[in-house]
């Protein structure tokens, strides 16, 4: 799926149940890379199996849609959408950049790409998220890109921000 974004450019959305198993691997790698997977709930890596078997069970949610992002030939990253919730017009979010590529502006045009996606695409009204307290430059880009905070909880013994944006109203 090709989109447009506004500051960037025409970027290709991948799902991830349309990856060669090159590509599905690549985006295995980026994941579990140590910057990258510091900042997720299950910190640990993720084996090939498990990662195959997430990819296959995507095939029957449809309140999950994980997309690599494209641009040229490359890499840009990952976005997600989670809880996606056609009544209430809400998912969660989440975006990664692909630590071995380096692009400046590379999380803006992930965020872009996904704004995009969860209006015209998926219809939606509102996005959430969850970063990290600790997090600081995540939580800039955040609320750079108007995310606000809703409030904290606790997970794994650390300070989560719950953050909100809303992409168009009702």
């Amino acid at each position: 799926m090709n989109l447009i974004t506004p500051h960037f450019g025409e970027v290709t959305l991948i799902n991830f149940t349309e990856l060669s198993k090159e590509d599905a691997l690549s985006v295995l790698k980026m994941r579990n890379h140590p910057e990258i997977c510091k900042w997720m709930y299950h910190p640990e890596a993720i084996s090939e199996t498990e990662h195959f078997r997430f990819i296959e069970s995507l095939k029957k949610d449809t309140t999950k849609h994980y997309f690599v992002v494209k641009k040229v030939d490359a890499f840009i990253g990952s976005i997600n959408f989670t809880k996606v919730d056609d009544m209430k017009k809400t998912a969660d979010f989440g975006l990664y950049a692909n630590p071995f590529f380096t692009l400046t502006g590379a999380g803006q045009i992930l965020e872009e790409a996904a704004t995009n996606y969860a209006s015209h695409t998926l219809n939606l009204n509102v996005l959430n998220l969850e970063v990290f307290a600790k997090n600081q430059r995540a939580i800039a880009f955040y609320q750079k890109n108007g995310f606000v905070q809703l409030g904290i909880k606790t997970i794994n013994h650390q300070s989560v921000w719950f953050m909100q944006k809303v992409i168009k109203e009702n």
